[in-house]
């Protein structure tokens, strides 16, 4: 069966001495590895094409002697350049790509978290100095997948949080203080939590009213990171790497 998709590139190792295994991101199969022959030999058609997170037109073909699914040809549709001019910001991109993969089962489709992230990616292009647009779709991804951390309520005694409350990425959320008295955990500001559950519930029209103080931004980062490494799979290596490219 052959058929034609729009899809985000995710990742791609090499097979071979000319072949490469691309991980690919589609609306309506969800996440594939395909196979594209002679990939790294051919100059023309596939030069530059399988660098995530670019998106791509592709022609698939499945149902060959292999089982595999081979990428017939691609065309370019977002390079998304502005990511490669800084480390920084290549690294908050991969951090969305991360979560994808993360996030969505091998051939399971996931045509609202694929919109998530091809939107999220576009935002981030046009801002990519600054977390805010990869906080928002990051936890928009997260919320989208059933992984919404718990932010409103204690975890503990579901009682409201106030002013402050500590964030225990392990069991999902916060607890207030009288729940996570000399406990090891992120302190985070009402700020944090309430910027947070609104970038999570906001509709798509009013995501660019929603503002981010200097440290909403940087408590929301830390919840994320955290966050990632103990309710998904594995930590993100982007957000470790952007963080030590900030000296942080």
């Amino acid at each position: 069966m052959r058929w034609q998709t729009e899809a985000i590139v995710l990742g791609a190792d090499e097979r071979g001495e000319s072949d490469r295994l691309v991980q690919l991101f589609t609306p309506a199969a969800g996440r594939l590895y395909v196979m594209a022959r002679g990939a790294l030999k051919s100059r023309k058609r596939f030069a530059g094409m399988f660098e995530p997170p670019q998106v791509v037109e592709a022609g698939l073909l499945s149902g060959g002697r292999t089982g595999r699914v081979m990428i017939e040809h691609a065309d370019l549709v977002e390079a998304f350049p502005a990511f490669r001019r800084r480390p920084e910001r290549l690294c908050r991109a991969h951090a969305l790509v991360e979560l994808a993969r993360a996030l969505v089962a091998e051939e399971s489709p996931a045509p609202g978290l694929y919109a998530l992230l091809r939107r999220g990616l576009i935002h981030l292009h046009q801002d990519p100095d600054r977390d805010r647009w990869l906080l928002v779709f990051a936890f928009r991804m997260l919320s989208a997948a059933g992984h919404q951390p718990e932010l409103t309520a204690c975890v503990s005694c579901l009682k409201g949080v106030g002013r402050e409350a500590l964030f225990l990425a392990a069991e999902g959320g916060v607890v207030c203080p009288e729940c996570g008295g000399g406990r090891a955990g992120l302190t985070v500001s009402a700020d944090t939590t309430r910027t947070l559950t609104a970038v999570m519930a906001a509709s798509e029209a009013n995501l660019p009213r929603l503002l981010f103080t200097a440290n909403a931004l940087s408590q929301s980062r830390s919840v994320l990171e955290h966050f990632i490494a103990h309710q998904l799979s594995e930590p993100s290596r982007s957000l470790s790497v952007l963080r030590e490219l900030e000296g942080r």
